[in-house]
């Protein structure tokens, strides 16, 4: 065989050499009807004969004729063109006459390209980005650690990096063998929060399923406090609730807070809020980049049943001091980062956040809240150092501290006629401190070994006291609930790209618990010294474990499926869960402008949040899964399109289903802080500090919803509109006589309509309004004769009452300028424009021979917030 095609080639060479001298054609442009030009070999090989009166003589058996090819949208030599078509292959062309040519193939072997996607400026790596081979067209994305693999013809070989917000960076490579190459690009300072790009393709390939925010440079919407928000930008994503006065954490297609698996640099975290929602504790400038995954979790992620929002912490400028300080209205927070030393090695973040927010709010108190005295306060201090041990390892250490309280006091004199009075004194307080340690490698070019060890301590404390009565005999109620987590954890994470169409990950991750739920109930008022909520009858060890393999495949080219399985062992001292759940995601993309994806997720959650259903300012209370409280579960299938057009629109729909099971709530409304239209008797509710485990039922759920949005991220007028309709339900045979009944975060109406205009380089504006159908609780219209003689009231069903809906419009507005050398910025605007006082909570009392009144709480009325930015 070699003989035969040495004696053939030898004889095109002497054949060639026969018309030297005529007009040659290889290196001239050609003509190519209808680019770019896409099909088989054959195909292109028509299509050149035909638009340039070109023949062309080869042997079939020397390629694959139903190998797809593509020519760009460029001119072509006949030479490049030929290269182009036969992609996999080397090319030798003799001329055989004056327009007609034989070609003799030889098959090219393959190699890989892999390296570490890097922001020029800071050196942040960039996770997301998509790489292209211009000639194949063939494409990869780099990972949450900016890492990407790709496997290409041996050649000469065009990769073009691009990145929303970025400029395209290209570069050419020619090897014969496998290399390394990390690549850096230039930001374009015009990124929007939420990643949207020109293609759908381009948006699905960062993560099937995701949303994906970059908050390394900019992020466009704000929190109550005029900052920008991680949150504020994830709820402008149809199927996550846009608001509620006081609403922490995210609520997400039907489910609570807790049902969502937040993650700060691998480590879980249980609240994610400031007091009363007024922002999250994640600063922007802190946070690198968010993940949300909201339609389906990959195997990966265990522990939750309704979404994923995975934050990485940015690694700190590793070529430069950044400083940046940001006063207002409401408090002062400032970012520093940089390297440290000499070298790009090693580098750190800083960033810290305090409030004055309760002294701007005491001048307000009269008009906004029915309480004599509100008192708010909140801090945060995230510090993250990373040690670039060699271009392919790296080493970093981040920790986050930070603490909320909260303190609402009213007291209310007796009416006329009515000789009943009442004292409320409510008070919330939680704090968070997290370390996080990482060890990246890449093994080889083409594996990935990564290494997590994390610790939290998370404590919650709310307390309700209630003197109440006749004014010649009081009656006392003081109620503590404390819910503390100390968390210990080891996870291990493997990725082996097998191709760049095949990649394999497979982990494993330990969490040790220790909970200490508690709630205390006197009739007498407790002195704070005699308060001892830790014993050890309330102390509970378990251990989490989760198993997981995920393989992501690209079938063809329009077809990409990602099979998984994420296998929990959850033991306690008495019982142990084992729970095999399945996952898939399989997306059929027609075109690179259309994406049609289908996703399940079965997942359990081994951990649950007990709040209170009836009245009354919120109260949680973390508790794990005992021998009488199973896993809770679901099945969540869902339906996703997604349809780009030019200049930045996008509309996408989808359509999903939640069943669930082994759900938990009390057996009767009770509130943690308890008022006197709650329950149905004076007595205590709790006698012991873990007396709750005899106060809850299981029952199973059912959510199910429409989500639609519209969004424009490009030119000077950008913005969306989301909308959202989803039914949630409970069903509960020891409550209600076993009807469904809505759950607490049923929001049937969420709506999220926002613009922004950039006047300028110096002017911007932006408005936002939100609309949401307000929570359930169980509302108390049942009267009864308590063992004190009283006329009280109780529920007649559970969460039988809707608050009213939630809605407000917020204005905001940043001027840019120069500050001698110093980059500076003053934002401000108006929040809650047309002063709508929403619903924080609502509390009853009862007066002797007259109905029961409800009562409003409003937090945050009409607030204009001012804040000036200087970067140093």
């Amino acid at each position: 065989m070699v003989i035969r095609f040495q004696i053939l080639f030898l004889t095109l060479i002497l054949t060639a050499g026969n018309i030297v001298g005529q007009d040659d054609l290889l290196d001239n442009v050609i003509t190519i009807d209808k680019l770019p030009a896409q099909g088989t070999i054959i195909d292109l090989l028509e299509q050149i004969e035909r638009s340039n009166g070109i023949v062309f003589s080869y042997s079939s058996n020397q390629f694959n004729a139903n190998t797809r090819a593509n020519l760009l949208d460029r001119e072509y030599t006949l030479r490049e063109a030929l290269y182009q078509v036969f992609r996999g292959y080397h090319v030798y062309i003799a001329k055989l006459s004056l327009r007609k040519y034989q070609l003799l193939l030889s098959k090219k072997t393959n190699y890989n390209i892999s390296g570490i996607i890097s922001d020029s400026d800071s050196g942040e790596v960039m996770p997301g980005a998509i790489i292209y081979d211009e000639y194949s067209k063939e494409y990869v994305v780099s990972d949450e650690s900016g890492y990407y693999y790709i496997t290409v013809p041996t050649g000469k070989t065009s990769l073009t990096v691009k990145y929303l917000g970025y400029n395209d960076e290209s570069i050419i490579i020619n090897s014969e063998e496998s290399v390394n190459k990390n690549i850096q690009i230039h930001f374009l300072n015009t990124i929007p929060p939420i990643t949207i790009s020109e293609k759908a393709i381009d948006h699905y390939l960062t993560d099937p399923g995701a949303e994906v925010i970059n908050s390394n440079k900019v992020g466009q919407n704000t929190s109550i406090l005029g900052e920008k928000d991680i949150y504020s930008s994830l709820k402008s994503s149809p199927g996550i609730v846009s608001g509620g006065e006081g609403q922490s954490g995210l609520i997400i297609r039907g489910g609570s807070p807790d049902q969502n698996l937040t993650l700060l640099d691998d480590v879980p975290i249980y609240e994610t809020s400031h007091i009363a929602g007024i922002s999250s504790i994640f600063m922007d400038e802190s946070i690198r980049s968010v993940n949300l995954m909201k339609s389906g979790i990959p195997a990966e992620y265990g522990g939750r049943l309704s979404s994923v929002v995975d934050l990485q912490v940015k690694d700190g400028h590793s070529k430069k001091q950044n400083m940046s300080i940001n006063a207002g209205l409401f408090g002062i927070k400032f970012h520093s980062e940089g390297p440290i030393g000499n070298n790009d090695k090693f580098s750190y973040i800083l960033s810290g956040r305090t409030s004055w927010i309760n002294y701007f709010l005491d001048a307000l108190l009269p008009s906004i809240s029915l309480y004599d005295n509100l008192d708010i306060g909140m801090n945060d201090l995230t510090t993250k150092l990373a040690y670039r041990i060699s271009p392919n390892s790296k080493f970093t250490i981040t920790s986050y501290l930070g603490n909320d309280k909260i303190s609402l006091f009213k007291e209310t004199e007796p009416e006329a006629g009515s000789t009943f009075y009442s004292k409320e004194t409510n008070q919330l307080k939680w704090s968070n401190a997290m370390v996080s340690l990482n060890f990246d490698s890449y093994l080889s070019k083409n594996s990935k070994l990564h290494i997590n060890m994390g610790y939290l301590n998370y404590v919650y404390k709310s307390r309700g006291f209630y003197d109440f009565g006749d004014v010649n005999e009081n009656t006392y109620i003081d109620v503590i609930s404390y819910s503390a987590i100390n968390d210990r954890q080891l996870k291990v994470q493997y990725d082996y790209y097998i191709s760049d169409a095949i990649k394999l990950k497979v982990g494993s991750h330990i969490i040790k618990h220790k909970f200490s739920p508690t709630v205390r109930q006197s009739l007498l008022k407790i002195n704070d010294e005699e308060i001892s909520l830790i014993n050890p009858d309330s102390i509970l060890h378990v251990v989490e474990n989760f198993y997981f393999s995920e393989l992501n495949l690209r079938i063809k080219e329009n077809l990409y499926l990602y099979p998984g399985v994420n296998y929990s062992y959850y033991s306690t001292k008495e019982k142990v869960f084992a729970n095999v759940q399945p996952r898939l995601r399989l997306a059929y993309i027609p075109n690179e402008n259309i994406i049609i994806s289908v996703l399940y997720t079965n997942a359990v959650q081994n951990i649950h949040l007990l709040s209170n259903p009836g009245i009354g300012i919120p109260s949680d209370l973390w508790v794990p899964s005992a021998e009488d409280i199973k896993p809770a579960e679901v099945k969540h299938l869902s339906l996703d399109v997604k349809k780009s057009f030019g200049n930045g629109w996008e509309v996408s729909g989808s359509w999903f289903n939640k069943q669930l099971s082994n759900l938990i709530e009390f057996d009767i409304p009770t509130d943690l802080f308890v008022n006197i239209l709650s329950a149905s008797t004076i007595e205590p509710v709790f006698t012991t500090q873990n007396d709750w485990k005899k106060r809850i039922k299981s029952g199973t759920g059912h959510t199910s919803g429409l989500e639609f949005m519209v969004r424009k991220d490009k030119g000077k007028v950008k913005g969306w509109l989301s909308l959202a309709y989803i039914k949630a339900e409970r069903t509960f045979t020891e409550i209600d006589n076993g009807q469904p009944f809505p759950a607490k975060y049923n929001r049937p109406l969420d709506i999220n309509f926002g613009l922004n205009y950039e006047h300028s380089a110096k002017w911007s504006f932006g408005a936002n309004w939100i609309y949401s159908s307000g929570n359930y609780f169980s509302f108390p219209n049942e009267v009864f004769t308590s063992i004190l003689g009283l006329e009280l009231v109780r529920p007649t069903g559970r969460n039988n009452y809707k608050l009213p809906a939630f809605h407000q419009l917020s204005l905001s507005a940043d001027y840019k300028f120069q500050m001698k050398s110093a980059d500076s910025k003053l934002s401000f605007g108006i929040y809650n424009v047309y002063n709508r006082l929403n619903t924080y909570f609502v509390y009853g009392l009862q007066n002797s021979g007259s109905s029961p009144k409800l009562r409003q709480v409003s937090i945050f009325p009409l607030i204009p917030h001012v804040n000036f930015t200087i970067s140093l």
